[in-house]
């Protein structure tokens, strides 16, 4: 009687040890198939926090408002307009705007918006082109590199005041010099406010852009008013104006207006693209591109403006 309890307990254990070892057996065939892998990546992107969105649609225009005007639209492409034969140069500017500015603002925007990711996931659509923005942001930095080495190579009194004021500079890489501590309070701040700004993401970043996309306008509109009341500033508006036809013959016009246009719309940076990620997944985005590209644009017209006047004075 014992040897038949014995006999029926084992058989037992043998039956739950097969059983476990068909099911795991299973698992691991789901999990090796295609359909378990598609299974597997579903369940880790539901576990993923989704992205955030933008609280309102104006602070998506004013962030890439913020990121996309400076410097650029400001001095740039009015000393382009003097040295391209004034009001001449808009030709090729508009030009490249409509073929090339807005289709590809339009793309990084779009290719944001629809992959949720920044400028590096955002490639995964196409992983031929991953690492395409990353060799675009090195050729950029590549140019602009050889055009401030230029610029350096002639001695000028504000790159005495940089290197002999301001940074202190020793003779030799052996002398390190004292600290500057004027420099580290500014490095401090700057850092400072990098974090405050980006602490919680686009929902304190967002509020930052009212800040840095308006204050800009209110100067340069404070320049102009300025501007235009001085003697002399009809003449300086007027040579703005007033178009040298024979410049559209040279090539360099035409560079220098692809080159303003990719400079100033800030394309192949990526930043439009982690912008565009930001946005809610059925956001008019094609609407944004071309208003954007109209802001860019009129905002280098309008510090045309406020430029030559001065110089009329």
């Amino acid at each position: 009687m014992d040897l038949d309890i014995q006999r029926t307990e084992i058989q037992k254990r043998d039956s739950s040890e097969e059983s476990g070892s068909g099911s795991s057996t299973q698992i691991t065939d789901g999990i090796t198939s295609t359909e378990g892998l598609l299974q597997k990546k579903f369940e880790e992107c539901e576990e993923v926090q989704p992205r955030q969105t933008w609280s309102r649609k104006a602070e998506f225009i004013l962030a890439v408002i913020a990121f996309a005007v400076g410097l650029g639209n400001v001095w740039r492409f009015p000393y382009l307009c003097y040295k391209n034969g004034g009001g001449a140069f808009f030709v090729p500017y508009l030009i490249m705007c409509v073929f090339g500015g807005i289709p590809i603002f339009f793309l990084e925007l779009s290719l944001g918006q629809f992959m949720k990711a920044g400028g590096i996931r955002a490639w995964d659509l196409v992983p031929l082109f991953r690492g395409l923005t990353e060799f675009l942001g090195i050729c950029a930095e590549k140019l602009v590199d050889r055009e401030l080495s230029a610029i350096l190579s002639i001695r000028t009194p504000v790159q005495d005041f940089w290197e002999n004021r301001v940074l202190k500079m020793s003779s030799r890489i052996e002398d390190q010099g004292e600290m500057r501590w004027e420099l580290v309070a500014c490095l401090a701040f700057a850092w400072l406010t990098c974090w405050l700004s980006v602490s919680k993401g686009v929902k304190s970043s967002g509020k930052v852009a009212w800040v840095t996309a308006i204050y800009p306008y209110l100067i340069l509109s404070a320049l102009f008013v300025r501007a235009i009341t001085l003697p002399g500033a009809a003449e300086g508006i007027s040579f703005y104006l007033k178009p040298d036809w024979s410049k559209l013959l040279t090539t360099q016009i035409w560079i220098d207006a692809g080159t303003q246009i990719f400079f100033s719309y800030a394309i192949g940076l990526g930043a439009l693209t982690a912008l565009g990620s930001y946005n809610k997944f059925d956001n008019n985005c094609y609407r944004d591109a071309i208003l954007l590209s109209i802001v860019n644009s009129g905002t280098s017209v309008f510090a045309g403006f406020a430029v030559f006047a001065f110089l009329g004075f």
